[in-house]
């Protein structure tokens, strides 16, 4: 019989567990955020670029492997949150007992396949030469870490179709602080441990499915403790059928990973020394916003699932249109405060230029739909700079001719190679070669400062001015260094 719709349902507790799950997402991005700081300073400062660079790849393993599950969390979420009665139904506790069997297959599949690789001495091929000396061995201890825990995640999928994302999320809060702690005591000890970093990252982790695996053991009590029994009992327990929900599923996390997770191996293969680094820190910035969207979304699917297993019609498109907007606005943000954020994270080590993220933020609009309403032609005439304090040019003259010495050398080089200069740009910063000579028109470039840029310099200081910019009047020849004037204005 065909289902009809019911009468609309109050929808205040799904908002309610998306709002609490927002805010836990929210506090723990700030404990994480600060000891985030903390690890990617320990990581660049004691270990180097490389070990910080090597870290970020292998952390892609998840995510280019999320169909390591089979589709087993689907499965898990879907009939937990259409339960009635957790503790006591049959249909849950053989779905987790078939659960269970599956996943411990699938890490005994990865856990073999890391071996192997190892053996074979695989892995550099795969990763490419970002891959440290001994990194090999990294990258099979790090996926003998991950099949592990694998059969643990059906707590936190069960803590998530009971609707309690809120908790999941404050568990995870756990991992930045235990990295930190395991990266101190290597710092404390001496020891050469760049290797070692992904995997005290991959066990970091690993606290966050045992947390959740004791909180859902005890909140569906005995529901998980006689799953867990009926596990070997293959002949005296059947498993259920799973494959109507998993397989979807599954299809989903086989090509996800090759649309959006492939790039850090892309870079690593054909990427320029340091690109690699500078997307991981760019895509670890970012990351605090998609996981916070992704997170409040997975909060909803409690609610649909429940509304399905009763007969109840409900529409994802309100709140669909409301992540899409909140989510593009804070992404606007963060690339405007990428630039300030990498420098900090990094020490100076990395850079993440505003005016870049800023193109290609315009780019990528552009091929959306968005459509160029105004420009600040005629207003403002951009002028990017290097900068740096008095005290530093008085301190370290030797430095600042090198960089300024390197720079002219590229510029020269730019001006010799112009179609390779341009091929090089779309290959660092995966644009087409199209949109990387869009870029180029867009720019000028010059390598020192004219009489005309103090002309343009003065004429954007009075239009801050005017329009409440800028408070005060400032003497812009006095911020130019000579060395940055060309021989007229240096006069």
């Amino acid at each position: 019989m065909p289902r009809t719709p019911a009468a609309p349902s109050n929808r205040s507790g799904a908002w309610a567990s998306v709002q609490r799950t927002a805010l836990s997402k929210v506090l723990v991005m700030g404990v994480a955020g600060v000891f985030g700081l903390i690890n990617t300073r320990i990581i660049i400062g004691h270990f180097g670029t490389d070990a910080y660079a090597q870290n970020g790849l292998l952390a892609t393993f998840p995510s280019l492997m999320p169909f390591t599950d089979l589709g087993i969390g689907a499965v898990i979420l879907n009939t937990v949150a259409g339960s009635e009665d957790l503790p006591r139904d049959a249909v849950v506790r053989r779905t987790l007992t078939t659960a269970v069997r599956v996943l411990l297959i699938s890490s005994l599949v990865i856990a073999t396949a890391g071996v192997v690789l190892g053996l074979l001495g695989a892995w550099p091929a795969l990763l490419g030469e970002d891959l440290m000396d001994g990194g090999g061995t990294t990258a099979t201890a790090c996926l003998l870490v991950y099949a592990a825990a694998l059969p643990l995640s059906v707590g936190q999928r069960v803590i998530v179709g009971m609707g309690r994302s809120a908790t999941q999320v404050i568990s995870t809060g756990v991992v930045s602080p235990a990295l930190t702690c395991m990266l101190l005591a290597a710092v404390v000890a001496r020891l050469d441990a760049g290797n070692a970093v992904p995997v005290m990252s991959y066990l970091a982790n690993t606290l966050v499915s045992l947390i959740c695996i004791v909180v859902a053991w005890r909140a569906t009590r005995p529901l998980l403790a006689d799953a867990m029994r009926d596990v070997p009992r293959l002949r005296a327990v059947r498993g259920v059928r799973i494959i109507d929900t998993a397989g979807p599923q599954l299809f989903q996390s086989l090509v996800i990973p090759i649309a959006f997770q492939t790039d850090r191996l892309l870079l690593s293969h054909l990427g320029e020394d340091g690109s690699l680094a500078q997307y991981n820190l760019a895509a670890q910035l970012f990351n605090l916003l998609t996981q916070t969207v992704a997170v409040t979304g997975v909060a909803m699917w409690p609610h649909f699932a429940k509304a399905r297993a009763r007969g109840r019609i409900e529409s994802p498109f309100a709140a669909s249109a409301a992540f899409a907007g909140l989510g593009g606005a804070l992404g606007l943000l963060l690339a405007l405060l990428s630039p300030w954020a990498a420098r900090v994270l990094s020490d100076g080590a990395i850079s993440l230029p505003a005016a870049l993220l800023a193109a290609n933020f315009v780019l990528n609009a552009q091929k959306d739909g968005a459509h160029v309403l105004a420009r600040a032609t005629g207003l403002l005439t951009p002028l990017l700079t290097m900068t740096a304090s008095e005290k530093f040019l008085k301190a370290h003259p030797d430095r600042v001719q090198a960089v300024v010495a390197a720079h002219d050398e590229a510029w020269q080089w730019i001006q010799a190679h112009r179609e390779e200069a341009i091929a090089l740009g779309a290959r660092l910063q995966n644009v087409s070669a199209q949109e990387a000579r869009q870029l180029y028109d867009w720019t000028y470039f010059t390598q020192r400062l004219r009489e005309s840029d103090f002309r343009a310099l003065e004429a954007d200081m009075q239009f801050m001015l005017d329009n409440g910019m800028m408070r005060n009047r400032v003497d812009v020849r006095a911020l130019v260094a000579p060395a940055a004037l060309d021989g007229a204005s240096a006069q």
